[in-house]
């Protein structure tokens, strides 16, 4: 995943926790959501949800189902009418457990193809890292995406530009 490269190449002091969805129903969670995935967020109280399909995307449900605002980044015009894949959510729940994700859905048309914009999901990391009071790595980030997007030489094709997932995040980490 493109943050793992990011975070290690600003030298961010976390470690990751990754945990699958599956495509049945855990009867311990009555979701997709496993409960252990459930136990580690309550543990260490930040969850970073990635892509999942949902029933427009013509997979399962994601494993939870709300109204949420979105921040949209603004950060350069694009050759589409309105800009998608670049909003987060942020949610900050009981006892502080806070869960960010990308709100665009899996783009399973493009899954593993390397064609991806990541840009959503780093931009909820980037909240994860605020919430863990980690405010200069967080803009250190931030200030890395918005500048490989304002470039405009490593932009993905959502973003008007021919870049692969790889190429914008090697940008990205040549602009932290």
């Amino acid at each position: 995943m493109p943050m793992n490269f990011i975070f290690k190449a600003a030298y961010v002091p976390i470690q990751w926790e990754e945990h699958y969805v599956g495509t049945e129903i855990d009867p311990r969670t009555q979701s997709f959501l496993t409960w252990e995935s459930l136990e580690s967020v309550r543990s260490i109280w930040v969850g970073l949800k990635g892509p999942m399909a949902n029933a427009i995307g013509k997979g399962h449900h994601s494993w939870y189902a709300n109204f949420v605002p979105a921040i949209a980044f603004l950060a350069a015009k694009t050759q589409k009418e309105s800009i998608v894949g670049l909003n987060i959510s942020y949610k900050i729940g009981e006892g502080g457990i806070a869960l960010a994700e990308a709100v665009h859905g899996s783009a399973p048309d493009i899954a593993g193809k390397n064609l991806a914009n990541p840009t959503a999901l780093l931009l909820s990391c980037v909240s994860i890292l605020r919430h863990l009071n980690l405010h200069d790595k967080a803009d250190q980030i931030q200030n890395a995406i918005l500048n490989t997007i304002a470039e405009g030489k490593y932009r993905t094709a959502d973003l008007g530009g021919k870049a692969r997932t790889t190429e914008f995040t090697n940008a990205i980490i040549d602009h932290l």
